[in-house]
């Protein structure tokens, strides 16, 4: 049996219970385009990159307009994906596995819109509603981070009206509007990790932190090549991935996933880490922002990583499947 990390039966529970009392007007279905995707189109044989698997992946779109824009994901179980959007949308859809495990579809798909503790219903207003990093607790709760009003909210279920809001670190009270928690995953120990896009610490180094409702402790993450972190997940041995995403007009784009190990992860701390892989062309790459960490039933990891189309039609949807390879 395969479980995602961080989410015991009574997180799923929990949500699955808010799903079946949830009236038409809070959840709504809809249907999604879907087409596999190669590692690299031009040789569909290549399936391994650094330290990845490929393990499958898929272009998504959708006729319903606020589909796209996904910027955090997270998984109810094995197979229920959960994920959020820039405009403050919850989708939640259904991994479709062929007999190896590899990713070849998505079903069951439906979206609810996620509301402030105000009790205001965020897709009204973009700025309130960019939602960017989502994260399940081991309570049944969730935590989202937003950025432009920047904010992190833990509701207690996916139709939680009046979430509450969780302090956030006091440098995002001035920080830019657009490069706030775009990381956010939880340590062993409890206490919340998260990372700003890009809220300068020094030369290169971008602002992280440590804590949750009782407080914040700050670190540092270095930057390099213009790469910038989008998000985190905890793996089951307690070190973090970082997924980081590149993009210019003359480059295009690219994606880094770095790993942090969990002693190092202390206040005060200047992160470093190495490079567990890069995806740039001819390898399938778009504007990743979104990852998610799973323990198989092996004792192997899969990571589940998503990009934000940014609602551009040039741009796409990519969910992907990928076997982290361990020492």
């Amino acid at each position: 049996m395969t479980r995602w990390i961080h989410i015991p039966l009574m997180a799923v529970l929990a949500w699955a219970a808010v799903a079946k009392t949830a009236t038409a007007s809070e959840v709504e279905t809809f249907a999604v385009d879907q087409v596999a995707v190669a590692l690299n189109a031009d040789r569909p044989e290549i399936v391994a990159i650094d330290g990845l698997v490929y393990r499958g992946g898929l272009s998504l779109w959708s006729f319903f307009g606020p589909f796209g824009g996904i910027s955090g994901i997270a998984t109810l179980d094995g197979e229920r994906i959960v994920a959020v959007n820039d405009e403050g949308y919850l989708y939640e859809f259904s991994a479709i596995r062929d007999a190896a495990g590899r990713l070849i579809g998505i079903s069951d798909t439906s979206y609810r819109p996620l509301y402030g503790p105000d009790g205001v219903d965020l897709t009204r207003d973009k700025i309130t509603g960019d939602a960017e990093s989502l994260l399940l607790l081991d309570d049944g709760r969730f935590a989202i981070s937003f950025e432009r009003q920047h904010k992190i909210l833990i509701y207690r279920n996916a139709g939680d009206r009046q979430p509450e809001s969780l302090p956030i670190p006091g440098e995002l009270e001035i920080g830019p509007a657009n490069s706030g928690l775009e990381s956010l995953t939880r340590l062993s120990d409890g206490r919340l990790f998260a990372l700003a896009e890009n809220l300068a610490t020094g030369v290169e180094l971008t602002a992280g932190w440590i804590g949750g409702a009782d407080g914040w402790e700050a670190l540092s993450y270095r930057l390099h090549d213009d790469f910038l972190p989008t998000d985190a997940a905890r793996l089951p041995d307690g070190d973090v991935i970082v997924l980081e995403r590149f993009y210019n007009m003359l480059d295009g784009a690219a994606a880094r996933l770095r790993l942090i190990p969990a002693a190092e992860i202390v206040p005060g701390a200047v992160l470093d880490p190495p490079i567990v892989a890069e995806l740039s062309p001819p390898l399938i790459v778009d504007n990743f922002e979104g990852i998610a960490a799973r323990e198989t039933g092996d004792g192997g990891v899969e990571l589940l990583i998503v990009s934000d189309d940014n609602f551009n039609p040039v741009q796409r949807n990519l969910l992907l499947l990928f076997e982290l390879a361990r020492p």
